[in-house]
């Protein structure tokens, strides 16, 4: 009895060690993936920011250029409205008028396209913000897992074999007897 008794508990150390070894090797595969995760969410958030910065200096370019633009296309109407209102008099009024309504057009266009530039870069904002925010996440979890305890080992579902005085007795309804 005692050498059933220790070759038990032999058996369930070993199969102890055994669920050990299976959840030591099912938490370092999880922390894998997490890593793994990590790792890919940083490469994206820096592809994001990376796209995010050439679209800003991108931006910026265009704005630049489109107030360059503007600028010199209203200096140069002016100066045109200016030249033909002294030489033309009351004939060119109204080429005058077409001229200034072009220019309010254009800087309304200009101011449009100002517009989209900033909205397009607000976007890229909240893009990088968000990838940012997946990026902390996703570290915070690694390390809630790292600093999380192995997990205590289960007990034996099956518990320690029972014996012929400890098993329950089978209760027959049925009289054979007669």
């Amino acid at each position: 009895a005692a050498a059933t008794a220790a070759a038990t508990g032999a058996a369930a150390l070993v199969a102890a060690e055994a669920r050990m070894k299976d959840q030591a090797a099912h938490f370092e595969s999880a922390l894998r993936r997490m890593e793994d995760q990590v790792r890919e969410a940083q490469r994206a958030a820096e592809g994001a920011r990376s796209r995010f910065d050439e679209s800003t200096a991108a931006a910026k370019v265009e704005r630049g250029e489109a107030d360059d633009k503007a600028r010199a296309w209203r200096a140069a109407e002016m100066t045109e409205l200016r030249a033909s209102a002294t030489s033309l008099g009351a004939t060119q009024s109204a080429a005058a008028a077409a001229a200034e309504k072009r220019a309010a057009d254009l800087e309304a266009a200009d101011r449009a396209v100002i517009a989209d530039l900033r909205d397009r870069l607000q976007a890229k904002d909240h893009e990088n913000a968000a990838l940012v925010t997946k990026q902390e996440s996703l570290e915070s979890q690694l390390v809630a897992m790292a600093l999380r305890p192995p997990p205590a080992p289960a007990p034996d579902a099956a518990g320690p074999p029972l014996d012929a005085a400890s098993r329950p007795r089978s209760h027959s309804t049925t009289d054979n007897s007669s």
